[in-house]
């Protein structure tokens, strides 16, 4: 369940406050209007998530694949210190490939230029998403994204931009990344996978 920082709003209003007797009616007015605005967007940017918030069914940015995620391990135990009081912290997400659709042709020239071949429903049942623990807030860290077609992994970090928006931030290399925004939808649209017989 996602939720606001308590002293959130109260910020807000105490810059408000402070100012209060400094600033006569029309000074007061302007005030309050620009530390609204400004509120509404820092709020959004302060929401904390559970660590199972990130768990679900994703399309990612080119709807080339549908990605569940789910802690890797239910019975993995904490890393380090008390089972108890670590047990949200030590729990691992991975990401598996659920549903591809075909290459369009401008893809698969792309692959062919790099001298690859690659046919997505081969990818169907590969952990794409390996190893993310929550490192609070909205961002999940420490894991790797896998691309099967030219079998490599990267380090990659997960940040929840709203309940139903994620960035996937890929370190290519030491200075180069790329960010791409994978879209939540509802389980039911899985059916029928790509490369396999309807039930």
């Amino acid at each position: 369940m996602r939720v606001l920082p308590d002293d959130s709003p109260s910020v807000c209003v105490r810059s408000q406050h402070s100012l209060a007797g400094m600033l006569g009616r029309t000074g007061m007015s302007i005030l309050s209007i620009t530390v609204l605005t400004l509120c509404s967007f820092v709020m959004p940017a302060n929401a904390t998530y559970s660590p199972d918030d990130i768990e679900g069914l994703w399309l990612t940015n080119e709807g080339t694949f549908k990605v569940v995620i789910a802690p890797c391990n239910e019975d993995a135990a904490p890393r380090s210190g008390n089972a108890s009081d670590d047990s949200d912290q030590a729990t691992e997400y991975c990401g598996t490939i659920v549903w591809a659709r075909p290459f369009t042709e401008e893809e698969k020239a792309k692959y062919e230029e790099d001298g690859e071949s690659f046919d997505t429903k081969n990818a169907i049942g590969s952990e794409v998403l390996r190893n993310f623990t929550h490192a609070g807030g909205n961002e999940w860290k420490s894991g790797k994204f896998y691309v099967e077609a030219r079998d490599k992994t990267y380090s990659t970090t997960l940040e929840l931009v709203s309940p139903d928006e994620l960035d996937v931030n890929i370190r290519v290399a030491l200075v180069f990344g790329k960010t791409v925004r994978w879209t939540r939808i509802d389980e039911d649209s899985l059916d029928p996978l790509l490369g396999r017989e309807p039930d």
